[in-house]
């Protein structure tokens, strides 16, 4: 298979109170980052550097976009994002390609709101910047077939 690339555009973050089964998409993100971490144990003395493998996984969704109202039946708004922050709601988030084609990567698992910051600029769109943080890492990874 010959190597291609994903645009960002076309991979996107949904977000399911049913488990993945129904899916919607975060509507309006300007960008949208999965980080992941397994920090290292610092195992170095005087007979040199060493480092091991950890065992605390961390992994989080860092997204940002234009503040929406209002859901859809197709959308999650900003203000569902809020309520989810406030209630400490627990949701199944996916990332994937909007029509995944054969070979595509997605990442899915449950995840709550740990952060949300909402701004107004002069002269701008109101915007937003959210946490996604992974309730028990790691995400599950799959390959379109």
């Amino acid at each position: 298979m010959a190597e291609r690339k994903i645009k960002s555009r076309s991979w996107l973050l949904y977000a399911s109170d049913d488990g993945g089964t129904t899916q919607k998409v975060i509507a309006c993100l300007t960008s949208k980052e999965l980080a992941s971490s397994n920090g290292a144990i610092d195992a170095s003395s005087d007979c040199g550097n060493e480092y091991l493998p950890g065992d605390l996984v961390e992994q989080s969704f860092s997204i940002e976009g234009f503040t929406t109202l209002g859901a859809t039946a197709t959308k999650v708004s900003t203000s569902d994002l809020y309520t989810y922050f406030t209630g400490k709601t627990e949701f199944h988030a996916e990332i994937k390609r909007a029509t995944e084609i054969a070979g595509d990567l997605s990442y899915s698992g449950n995840v709550f709101v740990s952060d949300l910051t909402q701004t107004a600029s002069d002269n701008e769109v109101v915007n937003f910047t959210a946490t996604l943080t992974v309730s028990v890492p790691p995400l599950t990874q799959a390959i379109a077939v």
